[in-house]
């Protein structure tokens, strides 16, 4: 499961405001609440991300001990 959730976060198609397929780049956005939400989801997927790369870590280090 959390190697499912990494995979899914690090889909760089996956985005809260999309055009034709394709996720807009933050001077695409119209206006300043959408780049908020924006940055919010990024710094959010970041922390998320570390934390289930740092936890897969531990898993698989304590599996092969």
């Amino acid at each position: 499961m959390l190697r499912q959730r990494l995979e899914f976060l690090q889909d760089p198609r996956r985005g809260f405001f999309v055009d034709d397929d394709r996720v807009l780049r933050q001077d695409e956005l119209r206006s300043p609440f959408q780049a908020g939400i924006q940055h919010i989801a990024r710094v959010t997927s970041s922390a998320e991300r570390a934390w289930l790369t740092d936890m897969l870590a531990t898993v698989e280090s304590t599996a092969t001990s």
